[in-house]
Order: structure tokens, then sequence, then C-alpha cells
């Protein structure tokens, strides 16, 4: 009888403790249906843009929103280009067209749009968010104007300070400014077609500025050639590579002239039934002051089967292949 009550306790205290636990919760995974400001989301006008995005957290919505957006701007400035500009192909306008759209798209393509307001944002499954948002074009305007502004600024105050050293240097500055000017020129024409009363001339300007100025350093600049003995027989591979890059040999001493001095230090060994030389060449540019400009080291391995002096002229035949292939960056260390 006591085993039967005990029995009966025990059942008692596990149903009591099974009703006094709280259900566990249910996860929803059903999807809700998209609202309509997604489904049939507002349409761009002249000054505002509109674009959706979704993705499996806010952050992605929102990037793809982003990129939509931009897209839309793309294929707006595209067409507005096209629609603009002349498609004729006499003295090479329809090619230059074509590479302008294509540049204006490609920065199109990096452009950050910064000021955008979320109008609507809601997740409709664990992995599904969806975001509405929109964009004034006079801020996008605004914005790319003032990166170009800035740009231009920070060009002038290295140009400031370019202009105090010597023209190589200058010619280095001249170029790098020149082809990142010439993108900005591409980024104007996106501001003309975002408002098409915005003047340009100020752009064009100084994109020619540093185009005119880069061309009038580089045909001054001239170069004399100096050796060792040694080294007379890379002198000819060295003024060819000057000619070829429209440089000139002079002996005329003025700031724009510089001294190219090559020295080279050749060890002959045997090995195999070929005598083989190896070469270490130093090339060294100072300016008319005789201050050094850049140095150059390189290691150059000529061989032959007949002679000490076919091997020394496989030396300058693979000095002229490597100064081919890689440029006059190959025996000066500045970007003409």
């Amino acid at each position: 009888m006591l085993l039967n009550i005990t029995k009966i306790s025990i059942f008692i205290v596990l149903f009591l403790t099974a009703c006094g636990e709280a259900p566990k919760p249910t996860v929803s995974i059903e999807e809700k249906h998209a609202p309509q400001w997604f489904v049939n989301p507002p349409q761009s006008t002249s000054s505002t843009l509109y674009s959706i995005g979704e993705g499996e957290n806010r952050e992605d919505a929102l990037s793809d929103a982003l990129n939509s957006m931009i897209s839309t701007l793309s294929i707006s400035i595209q067409s507005q280009f096209q629609s603009s500009s002349k498609t004729t192909n006499n003295d090479g306008v329809e090619t230059f067209s074509k590479q302008t759209k294509n540049n204006i798209v490609a920065n199109v393509k990096e452009l950050r749009i910064t000021n955008y307001k979320i109008l609507n944002a809601e997740k409709l499954a664990f992995d599904r968010y969806i975001i509405l948002i929109s964009a004034n074009k006079s801020d996008i305007f605004n914005s790319i104007k003032d990166e170009i502004d800035k740009k231009l600024t920070l060009l002038e105050s290295q140009e400031a300070v370019e202009l105090k050293n010597n023209a190589l240097e200058q010619l280095r500055f001249y170029k790098n400014a020149s082809a990142e000017a010439k993108n900005l020129v591409y980024k104007s024409v996106i501001l003309k077609v975002l408002d098409p009363s915005f003047n340009d001339n100020y752009i064009i300007a100084k994109v020619a500025h540093y185009k005119n100025s880069y061309t009038k350093i580089r045909s001054k600049i001239s170069f004399s050639i100096k050796n060792n003995h040694t080294a007379n027989n890379l002198v000819p591979v060295v003024k060819d590579a000057l000619n070829s890059n429209g440089l000139k040999i002079s002996s005329t001493a003025n700031k724009y002239h510089f001294n190219l001095y090559i020295s080279s230090h050749i060890n002959y060994s045997y090995a195999y039934g070929f005598i083989v030389a190896r070469s270490a060449l130093t090339i060294t540019v100072k300016d008319y002051k005789k201050h050094t400009i850049s140095t150059k080291k390189l290691n150059i391995t000529g061989q032959s089967t007949q002679s000490k002096k076919i091997a020394k002229e496989d030396i300058a035949y693979k000095l002229s292949n490597l100064i081919k292939k890689n440029g006059i960056q190959t025996i000066i260390d500045i970007a003409l």
C-alpha cells in the first residue's frame, strides 16, 4: 500500500512540473508580402532619384539600392551625352565620342552617393530585407563639384612645391597632373548633364595648363652621356632609348639639361664552352649643378662561344631588350 502511494505521489509531482513549463516559442518562417512602395516604387524625376534594394540584412539592402541608383544615373548620363554628341565619323569624332562616353560611365560607377534618404525599410523574412531610398540630383552635383574643386586646389599646392625642384621632377608632376586633371574633365561632363547651366571652363583651363606645361618642359629637356671605358658599347643603346622617347642629346648647360653617367664593371669566366661576361651597371643622372637625381643599378650577364668582345656586346643587346620591354625607366628612375 505504501508503495502505491509513493508511485502516485511521484506521478503527481511530474504531472504538475510538466504543466508548469512554459511552451517553447515557435519561429515563423512565413514571408510577409512586399509592400506597394517596393512593388511599385516612385519613379525618378528631373530633380530626384529613387531606388529600391534588397539583401539579407539592412546594410546589404542599402548597398544594393545605392548600386542600383548609380546604375540608373549612369544610363541617364549615357543617354543624354549620346544625344548631345556628334555620331559622324568625320575626323574620328565618332571614336572620340565613344571613348569619352566610356570614360564618363567609368567615372559614374566610381561615384559614392552619400547624401541619400531612407524613405522606407522593412524586414520581410529572417533573411530578406528591403529598402527604398532617394537622393537629390543637386546634392549629387554639389558632391562631385566639391570633389573636383578640392582636387584642383591640391594640384595647385603641389605645383607650387614642384616648381622649386629640378625639371625632371617637374615633368613627372605635370605628367601625373595631366592624367588626373583629364579624369576631372569626364566628371565635369557629368556635372553638365546634371545641371546644363554649369560652366566648366575653369576645369578645361586647368587641364590645358597641366598638359601644356608637360609638353613645354619635355621639349626643353636634354641629356649628355658620359661613360667609363668598359661601358663604351652601351652608349649607343642609351642614346637610342632617349631619342626613341623624343629626348634630345645635347651639351647645353642649363636647368633643363642633365648628365647621364654610365659605369660598367665586367668579370669574365668560362663555363661549359661559353665565355660568360657578368656586368654590374650603374646609371646615374645628375642635373646641371651636378646634384644626383637618380641612380639605377643593373646586373646583366652576356655570353659567347667565340670571344670576350662578343660576350660584352651581348650585354648591350640584353640591355636594349630590357629597355624595350620595361621602358626608359629601366635606365632613368623617373617617369618621362
